[in-house]
């Protein structure tokens, strides 16, 4: 899970996962828009808290705002909407984190699908709604969908890289991974990321392909200037 903050303000939550590429990077993926999302009158979240599933809660990493503008890849198609944020030396620097993070689940170059998913494949997002507003809690949800051809209506440029299930995401969970279940009887191979709910025909939600991980850390673009500062 990634908790958004406004100096100490903890804004509101959205969802990533950990990747490990074959030459030892160590990445925390998600949306791009939720890195980028503003608030407080236009000024963006100014730090964002990972904290790493069912582990112990005081076991988290920070990342400065500072530090995504320096360490994140983007895809050099805007309409790309994942962003890979460089997270090792992070993992290594904190201590509690250090001496946890091996028992922790990272997607490799193994784990990612390159075939196309057809309609009717079955596909699971991982991922966790927004916080309820009486408790500030949230908590992994399992949505169980199934591939449909995307709502013609619905199809913004960003959509044209998408794959489409007929299960509405919920806010909070933009950045979650999506698993396949029944490509190559494999139960954990990414063949997406979550990006967002088709509003108008509230039944689909839009994900796209894993494959374009490795367009992003082999060629992918950093950050530009002017968001930098």
């Amino acid at each position: 899970m990634i908790n958004r903050f406004f100096n100490n303000a903890d804004m509101n939550n959205a969802t990533g996962f950990l990747y490990h590429d074959e030459n030892g990077g160590k990445w925390l993926g998600t949306a791009k828009h939720i890195l980028f999302s503003c608030n407080n009158d236009g000024l963006p979240y100014t730090r964002i808290n990972v904290m790493f599933g069912r582990t112990n809660p005081s076991i988290y990493l920070p990342i400065e705002l500072s530090y995504i503008f320096m360490h994140t890849k983007i895809h050099t198609n805007e309409d790309v909407d994942i962003a890979m944020i460089r997270i090792s030396r992070l993992l290594e620097s904190r201590y509690l984190v250090r001496k946890e993070y091996s028992n922790f689940y990272f997607f490799t170059d193994a784990t990612i699908n390159n075939q196309k998913l057809r309609e009717g494949d079955s596909v699971c997002v991982h991922g966790y709604p927004e916080k309820k507003v009486d408790n500030n809690k949230t908590s992994l949800k399992k949505l169980w969908g199934k591939v449909i051809t995307c709502p013609t209506e619905e199809l913004s440029p960003s959509l044209r890289f998408c794959f489409c299930i007929d299960q509405p995401v919920e806010k909070g969970m933009s950045g979650s991974p999506a698993i396949a279940s029944n490509v190559k009887g494999s139960e954990s191979l990414l063949v997406g990321v979550c990006i967002a709910r088709l509003q108008n025909g509230k039944i689909a939600g839009a994900i796209q392909p894993s494959y374009l991980l490795r367009d992003i850390i082999d060629n992918g673009k950093n950050l530009p200037r002017w968001l930098i500062g």
